[in-house]
């Protein structure tokens, strides 16, 4: 994943999948938020083992992946991320409605 930060406002776009990432809470008491974007667009590509998708989004992941392998490859990072930190990481796409969900009820 690559993410370039110029100055507060000034975003520049990487090649690649881009993630962002915030602390949610105080010092080093708060988890770890990421949204990975786009690189995974179904919880189960980063959840289970072996990863499987969703068949409505298969699609969708296919015909907007430029490189099949470099996506496979951001997906196994971000598994393994969980995988190794989940104490102390959350990590969200742009696209699961049930992730979304999820979120959204631990945080009322």
């Amino acid at each position: 994943m690559t993410f370039a930060v110029r100055g507060p406002a000034e975003r520049e776009r990487c090649p690649g999948h881009s993630g962002f990432a915030v602390r949610n809470g105080e010092g080093s008491d708060g988890r770890w938020l990421l949204h990975a974007g786009d690189a995974y667009v179904y919880h189960g590509a980063i959840e289970h083992t072996p990863p499987f998708s969703h068949p409505v989004h298969d699609p969708v992941q296919r015909g907007a992946q430029t490189d099949a392998e470099a996506r496979v490859a951001t997906r196994d990072r971000l598994r393994a991320l969980r995988r190794d930190h989940a104490d102390e990481i959350t990590v969200f796409s742009a696209h699961d409605p049930w992730e979304f969900a999820r979120l959204t009820a631990v945080a009322r």
